[in-house]
């Protein structure tokens, strides 16, 4: 996962929508040109964001509302803790005889299934487009029926998978 910082937050999207179009921008011309919509270095390849100009504030009009890390997990962790319990449960097999991997070696090997969605499979894998869940998981097995994984990056959030019980959350946010 790429993060992008602005001061203290840790940022992992930015939505960025074009105000009406200022005087040095062309609308009617190639609508493809990113530049006839978001303002000054917004509209350039350059990699940083911009909020305002100082120096010139009736040249700027973009609105800018960044999503971070914590935000992005408090949402989204669930979804993938709840794909990874079906993953770790189809590894344990049915009834008090199996058991949930015992190292995180034996997570990606549970993980690395023909059921696994792609973006859960672990980097090695081909078919998940760059985005390898797994690899931004710390898995800590507890018992044959429980572990827990937390996301990198975020120590405040984790989630406790358990064969019989379901999936408990700790934390709120990153």
């Amino acid at each position: 996962m790429r993060l992008f910082e602005a001061g203290d937050a840790q940022y992992v999207a930015f939505i960025i929508a074009p105000g009406e179009a200022l005087e040095t921008q062309d609308r009617a011309g190639s609508r493809a040109l990113h530049s006839h919509y978001l303002d000054g270095k917004n509209g350039s390849d350059y990699y940083k964001y911009h909020t305002s100009y100082e120096s010139n504030p009736q040249a700027f009009n973009d609105q800018i509302v960044g999503i971070t890390l914590s935000e992005y997990l408090s949402a989204i962790g669930i979804r993938v803790a709840i794909e990874t319990k079906k993953q770790l449960d189809a590894y344990h097999g049915p009834g008090p005889a199996g058991f949930y991997p015992a190292s995180p070696a034996d997570f990606l090997t549970a993980l690395g299934t023909a059921s696994s969605p792609a973006w859960l499979l672990p980097v090695t894998s081909t078919g998940n487009n760059g985005e390898a869940w797994s690899a931004d998981i710390t898995y800590t097995n507890i018992s044959a029926d429980e572990s827990i994984i937390s996301y990198s990056g975020c120590t405040g959030i984790a989630f406790k998978l358990n064969f019989i019980a379901g999936i408990s959350r700790s934390g709120a946010s990153c």
